[in-house]
């Protein structure tokens, strides 16, 4: 192993070229993944003897081993191995759990992370914890673990206890400090005459908002005109919420917003990025008042084909505020309230634009969305599952319309700022996805010669091509089976889009250049964006040293960015289905049709018509012994030949609920 040196984090760092840097992720109490930082190198797969004591997400350094017997698909790919050799930093140094006792002993049972053992407990650390209590505990010990219970959160038995185990657990922001209130609360509640100069008035224009019925923060509105006397030629005008104007670098809003990074929007209520009085109040383009906005005007022919675009800083006044169903009907019914009569030909052109994105290779997956009505006390009263409209494509057209036109313009101008990113699928990734429709039939050729491998271009004619034959499989499956599943796979198959100051485009929109500017209430990187341009359009542009300066605070706060936007999405998805099963709970014993939505040799995952997934455990199959074929990919019969794979329906009946550990389990209704 080479010498090493020490990085300003104190960090050893290696320099043989055989030691990686990254994190382990465990899988099961004898066995993780190693994923190296470095995004050109391949995950290493760690045996038990060689986790050396690493516990999930720890900074570590391992050593690659070569290829062990695993393989990633049938004769052609096999699974690195490695070992780890040092242990960096510890990733994980809080758990949520419950209190438990085996005699005089007390443990922590670890609740919904990758810990696989009970950890001890001393006396004198249970903080007066009692038994079943769920706690928020730290790790005071690693080898051996040991446990420490810093907050009772409360009996397991209560009914809002998986709600504040989910805070807890994700880390959720409570209430802002006081003085981040302080701070907004000297802000005015509406535009002020002097904040008017130098931007354009835009207030005479017919501008509308399309958002959900519910929703407070709006931070997006549009409008559109006909350029000049020559059909065919419109100007489309993204006007978003200039919240730069009111939260400024240094000031303990900012800094606030930076540590948040993002709003979190959990089944009962939204944890906003920034205070009511910014995202409800002066910053939410309401109907009828006057808003401080940065405009892009982007001009359009008939065709959807993006002439040009220009920038300013504005105020506007939404003239009426409208929701997803009512466009929808306006649609429909082709029927649209003075002044507004341009809306046919605002979908028409919204239509077009998606035509070309489709041709550039942009894939839309199709995934339901569900959306959990709670009755007062918090419980599941209507489950709905939303579709997307021809008013959200209207919208999400336009906006990404706006993202793109704003990232050209300041990569132009070789200005630093915070893009959204979204590299190639990897070609291993893309063998499993293969092997995946062959056991479901479907003959697909996806990977393309000379494409892949982590960090390569979306927009390169390989990876445009992969894209084109990915557009070309969602449209075989839809409607069909296996549309689900596939769909979910596919976006299994994915590398996550993230933050970054590096342009290497987005895959997932066929689009060399792309960045988030239109929701500055919500998103911090949107922020950035917008002040960026507004130095710009001021002619305020910082000088070359600053701008050094300024890429390398961007560059943190892009890292803190996507950490914060992957936990904001995983605490989303989780309050979801927590009340899903706290649902579920109550009709333990009725029967549903669902889809097989995974197949593993102990059984069946099942989608219920709610979203929420079952095991049916292979045990409970019990006309027949099945084994699992990995030619098929689904369980078969010894027997009777008979085979259960993804995209069967399948009658099940909900036998048990265990909501700490997030399970449902289903049995088979014949």
């Amino acid at each position: 192993m080479g010498k090493r040196y020490r990085n300003r984090q104190g960090h050893p760092q290696p320099t043989a070229r055989q030691e990686w840097v990254g994190t382990l992720r465990r899988v099961d109490a004898h066995a993780g993944f190693f994923v190296p930082d470095d995004s050109t190198l391949e995950d290493l797969f760690i045996r038990g003897p060689n986790l050396a004591g690493a516990q999930d997400r720890d900074k570590v350094i391992a050593v690659p081993l070569g290829k062990g017997k695993g393989w990633a698909e049938r004769g052609r790919v096999r699974r690195a191995e490695g070992r780890v050799i040092e242990i960096l930093e510890r990733g994980v140094t809080r758990l949520v759990g419950e209190v438990r006792r085996h005699g005089a002993f007390h443990y922590l049972l670890p609740l919904l992370y990758r810990f696989y053992e009970p950890i001890p407990i001393n006396a004198d650390d249970l903080r007066g914890a009692k038994e079943n209590d769920r706690v928020i505990a730290a790790l005071v010990g690693y080898q051996p673990l040991r446990a420490a219970v810093t907050e009772v959160i409360g009996p397991s038995t209560s009914t809002d206890v998986e709600m504040k185990t989910l805070v807890a657990k994700y880390e959720v922001p409570g209430g802002f400090p006081p003085a981040v209130l302080e701070e907004s609360d000297r802000l005015p509640d509406r535009v002020l005459p002097e904040s008017l100069p130098g931007r354009q008035d835009l207030r005479h224009l017919p501008i509308l908002t399309i958002d959900p019925i519910d929703a407070r923060d709006l931070d997006d509105a549009i409008s559109f005109e006909r350029v000049g006397s020559t059909p065919g030629r419109f100007r489309l005008g993204v006007h978003i919420a200039d919240v730069s104007a009111y939260v400024k670098p240094g000031t303990a809003l900012d800094d606030e917003a930076v540590s948040r990074a993002t709003s979190i929007y959990l089944v009962d209520g939204v944890v906003p990025m920034l205070p009511p009085k910014l995202s409800n109040g002066i910053c939410s383009l309401n109907a009828g008042v006057d808003r401080l906005a940065l405009s892009a005007f982007l001009t359009y022919t008939q065709d959807g084909r993006l002439e040009g675009a220009t920038f300013s800083k504005s105020v506007i006044r939404v003239r009426r505020r409208f929701h997803y169903d009512e466009i929808d009907e306006m649609l429909n019914q082709n029927r649209y309230p003075d002044g507004f009569e341009f809306m046919g030909s605002l979908s028409d052109l919204a239509q077009q634009i998606c035509r070309r994105r489709a041709e550039r290779g942009s894939i839309d997956f199709d995934l339901p969305e569900v959306k959990l009505v709670l009755d007062e006390s918090g419980k599941v009263k209507d489950v709905r599952v939303l579709t997307h409209t021809a008013s959200h494509q209207l919208i999400e057209e336009f906006m990404i319309g706006a993202n793109e036109a704003v990232a050209d313009y300041l990569t132009a101008k070789t200005l630093p700022m915070i893009y959204r990113v979204h590299a190639s699928p990897e070609p291993e990734k893309l063998i499993v996805l293969e092997h995946f429709l062959h056991n479901l039939g479907i003959k697909a050729r996806i990977r393309s010669k000379g494409a892949g491998g982590k960090g390569s271009s979306p927009d390169s004619s390989a990876a445009k091509s992969i894209a084109l034959r990915l557009q070309t499989l969602l449209g075989g499956v839809k409607g069909g089976p296996w549309e689900r599943v596939v769909n979910y796979q596919l976006l299994r198959s994915m590398p996550k889009a993230l933050y970054t100051i590096a342009n290497i485009g987005h895959f997932g929109l066929g689009s060399p250049c792309y960045c988030h500017f239109t929701s500055p209430i919500r998103r911090y990187p949107d922020l950035t964006v917008h002040r960026m341009l507004s130095a710009f359009l001021e002619r305020r542009v910082p000088s070359k040293s600053d701008l050094k300066k300024l890429a390398v605070t961007l560059k943190e706060t892009a890292k803190q960015s996507t950490q914060q936007e992957i936990r904001a999405m995983e605490a989303e998805r989780e309050s979801v289905r927590v009340k899903l099963l706290e649902d579920m709970r109550g009709r333990v014993g009725e029967i549903y049709t669902g889809t097989v939505s995974g197949v593993v040799p102990f059984g069946l995952f099942v989608q219920l018509p709610n979203t929420v997934e079952g095991l049916l455990h292979v045990s409970s199959l019990q006309d027949d012994r099945y084994v699992f074929s990995e030619i098929t990919a689904g369980l078969v019969g010894r027997r009777t030949g008979k085979r259960y794979g993804i995209g069967d329906p399948v009658r099940v009946r909900v036998d048990r609920v265990d909501l700490p550990l997030r399970q449902l389990d289903l049995s088979v209704v014949r």
